[in-house]
């Protein structure tokens, strides 16, 4: 079983070493956005949005199947047969993008509205069959929290993404192929990695047949929703390209880009979240751990946010060309939104220890409906801006509709009320706040962190006590409480 404590060391590994590294590229942003133009940003944005939607069908969510059925039997050997009976289908799936190559000039005809980009297509689809390959090698590690390989791999292999990018960017000028042919390579790296630490689990004679018929009727009605998931997250930069320029596209980008403070954060979290819910969910106080690690959650979560959405502007203009400045309009509606996904994939678990996936499937339909239909309506009309509205609707659905049907199966002991009334309240004030001066902005977000901690008050003390301890045994302090 894998512990509280477990579940937060894993995640702060994976947050140091993220940390250190999204810093690196975050710094870099300024650089890149000196040689490469909105258009070349809208480009790569658009193949990594492709990317994204292929992969996830092609997955068919048998990571998520992994996670579910890895714990049911505590046995080495079924252990085994879930590892390779998921591994070797997806061996399989990564042979369709390759076959999909001979289609590369109408696939770029469609995406860029040039055939000449097929090149970009190419690339694109390579990186898409190493993608999942990677898939449960890399599920096999983390469900057994072994965060400190995944960590040195994420380190070893990003390191070398940002000298790569430099490389192509400054001296060959490569312009978008930069950043599309690094994706690839770091890819490969990842692949070759993890296919070396998991090489004493492959094993085709595990693979079996009647279990991954069980998994795949378990995941098959959770395909829907990874693609509603990328309608409500990427779709937008599809319709922003068709109704203007891959110029709003590579604006829309940058707005993006700036919430990657907060989403290192969450996806860390996140990343570590599901084996401990799994190996946990058993457990009698198990529903109260969930409901304070929620608490804990919101209170971090939504400090970052309230940073991150009032200082926007700022932090666009520090970090990118006056041809990006637009962009800080949308941050705070895409933070909020991240920080609303978070919530959701939180509450959302008890469906996934239920084995309830066609619930699942039916949110995240919903929500991605009716970010379409927005984005149709509005976005034509107002821009771009409207895409990072519609993007926290959508999240809001889902967290609100997880949390209903998820308790239905598995109930927590959840403060929701006071969470939503929270992040209504602190999501207004931050966007009242962000268009003040600098000198107004800053006590501002200091009297909302505050009134925050004042709402959470138990947690706010826990965590500075946790941090307390943390640094004094760090400096070898004698801790006397």
């Amino acid at each position: 079983m894998i512990t509280a404590k477990s579940l937060v060391k894993g995640s702060l590994i994976i947050v140091i070493s993220n940390i250190v590294l999204k810093a690196m590229s975050f710094l870099l942003l300024p650089l890149y956005t000196i040689y490469l133009t909105p258009n070349d940003y809208g480009i790569v944005d658009i193949a990594n949005t492709f990317i994204s939607l292929f992969v996830g069908l092609s997955c068919l969510c048998l990571d998520t199947g992994f996670y579910t059925f890895f714990y049911d039997k505590e046995s080495k050997t079924y252990e085994k047969k879930v590892f390779n009976s998921t591994f070797w289908i997806l061996v399989g799936t990564s042979l369709i993008p390759i076959f999909i190559i001979l289609f590369s000039k109408q696939l770029a005809g469609i995406l860029f509205k040039d055939s000449n980009k097929n090149k970009v297509i190419i690339l694109s689809l390579f990186t898409i069959s190493s993608s999942i390959l990677t898939v449960i090698p890399n599920a096999r590690i983390r469900i057994v929290n072994k965060m400190k390989i995944f960590a040195i791999i994420n380190v070893g292999t990003s390191l070398i993404s940002i000298i790569l990018n430099i490389l192509f960017i400054v001296k060959f000028r490569l312009g978008y192929y930069s950043l599309i042919i690094t994706i690839l390579i770091n890819n490969l790296i990842q692949m070759i990695s993890y296919f070396y630490i998991v090489r004493d689990e492959i094993s085709i004679k595990y693979f079996d047949r009647k279990l991954i018929k069980h998994i795949l009727k378990y995941t098959i009605p959770l395909i829907p929703a990874t693609v509603s998931s990328w309608v409500i997250d990427l779709s937008d930069r599809y319709i922003i390209n068709h109704f203007f320029s891959s110029s709003e596209v590579g604006i829309y980008a940058i707005a993006n880009k700036i919430v990657i403070i907060l989403t290192v954060f969450s996806s860390a979290f996140m990343t570590s979240y599901p084996s401990f819910v799994f190996s946990n969910a058993k457990q009698k106080d198990a529903k109260d751990k969930f409901g304070k690690i929620l608490n804990y959650y919101f209170l971090i979560f939504c400090i970052l946010s309230i940073i991150i959405t009032v200082f926007s502007k700022e932090i666009v203009m520090l970090m990118s060309q006056r041809t990006y400045w637009m962009s800080y309009k949308m941050v705070g509606f895409l933070t909020f939104g991240n920080f609303a996904f978070g919530m959701a994939f939180l509450v959302g678990s008890g469906m996934s220890i239920a084995k309830k996936s066609t619930y699942s499937m039916m949110i995240s339909w919903i929500s991605a409906i009716v970010n379409i239909i927005l984005n149709m309506i509005l976005i034509p009309k107002y821009g771009a801006v409207i895409a990072a509205i519609t993007t926290m609707i959508s999240y809001l659905i889902v967290f609100v509709l997880n949390y209903y049907f998820s308790q239905k199966f598995y109930h927590c002991n959840y403060n929701i009320i006071t969470i939503l009334i929270m992040y209504f309240v602190i999501f207004i004030l931050c966007s009242l706040t962000m268009t003040k001066a600098l000198v107004i902005k800053l006590p501002m977000a200091t009297m909302i962190i505050l009134f925050l901690c004042l709402i959470f008050k138990n947690e706010s003390n826990n965590i500075i006590k946790f941090i307390r301890n943390t640094m004094k045994n760090f400096l070898g302090v004698e801790n006397n409480e």
